[in-house]
């Protein structure tokens, strides 16, 4: 082991899947490189993995559990976990994200007596859903109709006890961090403690698209088709919008759920991808690295999601690029966008907002003079964790 100080990094799953949470790990793993010696520990089923640049290194044995309902603690895990606090002795512990982990993880940490940071990526500390839909109120009452009517069965009592330990996990925890002022906002509504914001930042980039073929105005679409991103809804919209605009396209960058694979009967991706919808272009999975090369294809691109999205990287990366945005009004995608300067927004889920503000963008030419401003860089967010780690040292 080398002599500079050591972090460890917690997390749900391996580092090199494709979560937004584990990208957001690599970026600090790789940027900070040189300033820190980066570990990286997730529960693998019934191991502890542990890894240093990216290559497992030990393991612990653990235990799987489910995740929305997870214990409070596991004698297994808790036994691997100090082990391995004694064998690497860190000196930060960052939890990025504890799904997979039981409740105490961040207890855990705390009793360790190394200054312990805990990131909040989405929103599974108000909910086990992690997801926040756009008709939910954080403060929901944890009553057993509610619990019902979320999980299909009551689990309220366990909901409680949760929040009740989590409330106490954080505000014990050395740093609290959030990634926009919309979270931290919304996680004050129900755990009210002191938060450090830190947006998250992406590399920067020269290229700019150029639609090569400018007869045609494009849409784009971005991510995975899950129903949580409101695809579906963008897709009737636009469908509605091409009867009086014929003149336009609409293009899907992603993979399709598992669930929702083209050979599957009543899909309701087959209806448009199965068969060749006019105007309708489905480009399948994409490798990070060929995004700028993907909105090149387009003019617009659109974020239509039904949950409150905690940052939004594509959205970091359509500005980036240089395209002007159209976005659910919710979470922080509405708290970013700027109506009018940088982009427009409609009301979540609604199609016919939707289409609306499609039409706004065909009918009027001012959006193509608006000066996007580039979003902030990696290297600026590194500079603040960087900050941050040397005021806990």
């Amino acid at each position: 082991m080398n002599s500079l100080p050591r972090i460890l990094y917690v997390l749900h799953d391996n580092i090199k899947n494709a979560g937004g949470t584990e990208h957001h790990t690599m970026t600090l793993l790789s940027g900070l490189d040189n300033c820190y010696d980066t570990w990286v520990v997730y529960p693998d089923g019934n191991k502890l993995c542990v890894s240093n640049d990216g290559e497992e290194c030990m393991t612990g044995p653990a235990e799987p559990f489910s995740p929305l309902i997870p214990p409070y603690c596991s004698t297994v895990i808790d036994q691997s976990f100090g082990k391995l606090l004694l064998n690497l002795r860190p000196d930060i512990i960052h939890i990025q994200h504890f799904l997979r982990w039981p409740l105490n993880i961040i207890d855990l940490a705390i009793q360790s007596k190394i200054p312990t940071v805990l990131s909040i990526h989405d929103y599974y500390v108000i909910t086990p859903e992690y997801i926040l839909h756009k008709d939910r109120d954080p403060c929901e009452p944890l009553t057993p109709d509610n619990s019902i009517k979320r999980y299909g069965e009551d689990i309220s009592v366990y909901l409680n006890k949760r929040r009740d330990i989590l409330a106490s996990s954080m505000r014990r925890v050395s740093r609290l961090v959030v990634p926009s002022e919309f979270v931290r906002q919304t996680l004050n509504k129900v755990f009210p403690n002191e938060c450090t914001v830190i947006p998250h930042g992406i590399p920067p980039s020269p290229r700019r698209p150029k639609r090569s073929n400018s007869e045609k105005l494009a849409f784009g679409c971005a991510g995975n088709l899950v129903p949580s991103k409101g695809w579906e809804q963008l897709l009737e919209a636009f469908l509605s919008l091409r009867k009086q605009h014929p003149n336009t396209e609409l293009h899907f960058f992603g993979e399709i759920q598992s669930e929702y694979k083209l050979q599957q009967v009543n899909n309701p991706a087959s209806r448009y991808f199965g068969e060749h919808t006019p105007g309708v272009i489905y480009h399948g999975g994409y490798d990070a690295s060929s995004i700028y090369d993907l909105f090149s294809l387009v003019d617009v691109l659109v974020i239509p999601s039904l949950t409150a999205e905690t940052y939004s990287l594509v959205l970091s990366e359509a500005w980036m690029a240089g395209l002007p945005v159209a976005v659910s009004d919710i979470g922080a995608l509405g708290a970013r966008v700027v109506d009018g300067i940088n982009g427009k927004k409609f009301v979540a889920g609604n199609i016919g907002s939707i289409k609306e503000t499609l039409t706004w963008f065909v009918e009027n030419d001012s959006w193509k003079s608006w000066e996007i401003k580039k979003p902030r860089t990696s290297a600026e967010m590194l500079e603040d964790y960087d900050q941050l780690y040397k005021e806990l040292l």
